[in-house]
């Protein structure tokens, strides 16, 4: 099955394909300059464009983020979400690992699925998980619009969760980015939303289930 298939099968909202695809595009650009140890770069796009494929659970339909094409279908999309709630329980990160498994993901790939987890950074960077890394580091860099700063994709979280202030996140970010950046022959920063989107076409024609095991290794 191909990426494409898995997001109509599981009714992937548009707007949360373009983020997944956002993330694994930048992920795939990441490790294609990757310098340092050895990674699983098959496993780890694979993970990244599967990593929030049950995230339908947690939108909110009143500060909708969904494309405007989609705004008269909101009813059809809360449909979609009640049966994605009713079928795997309101935890988005369990959910999205069954429908990996589902989908027969490999075994590495739903291990970085697993691991993808923001308030993980420190310990995935003191143990070494560098595909875990480079994926929290592209989903913290994609925001529901496109690209971000690190800095710009909090002050983005602060601006739509009024609630929630992400500040303890900086410490582990500014490591993480120093981690990545000093391991690739590409400043990530300098990558732009047409560099992502130029590769969307072959990330939604990869197979979800054969990601295979080729590493790249440090030149």
């Amino acid at each position: 099955m191909t990426v494409s298939d898995a997001y109509a099968r599981y009714r992937i909202p548009s707007n949360l394909q373009d983020h997944q695809l956002r993330v694994a595009a930048l992920a795939a650009i990441i490790a294609g300059n990757w310098t340092g140890p050895a990674i699983d770069q098959p496993s780890l796009v694979t993970a990244c464009l599967l990593h929030d494929m049950a995230n339908i659970i947690k939108f909110d339909f009143t500060n909708s983020l969904m494309d405007p094409a989609e705004h008269g279908r909101l009813g059809y999309w809360k449909t979609v979400q009640h049966e994605t709630v009713e079928r795997y329980g309101n935890d988005v990160h369990a959910g999205t690992l069954t429908i990996c498994r589902e989908l027969g993901a490999p075994d590495a790939v739903c291990r970085i699925v697993s691991a993808i987890e923001w308030n993980d950074t420190e310990k995935v960077l003191d143990g070494g998980e560098y595909e875990t890394a480079i994926g929290i580091y592209s989903d913290m860099r994609v925001g529901p619009h496109g690209i971000l700063s690190l800095a710009d994709r909090l002050s983005d979280l602060r601006t739509r969760n009024t609630k929630h202030d992400p500040a303890w996140l900086i410490p582990a970010q500014a490591r993480l980015e120093q981690t990545i950046r000093g391991s690739v022959s590409r400043d990530p920063g300098s990558v732009t939303d047409q560099d992502l989107e130029a590769r969307f076409s072959s990330l939604l024609t990869r197979s979800v289930s054969g990601a295979g095991a080729v590493c790249l290794r440090s030149s």
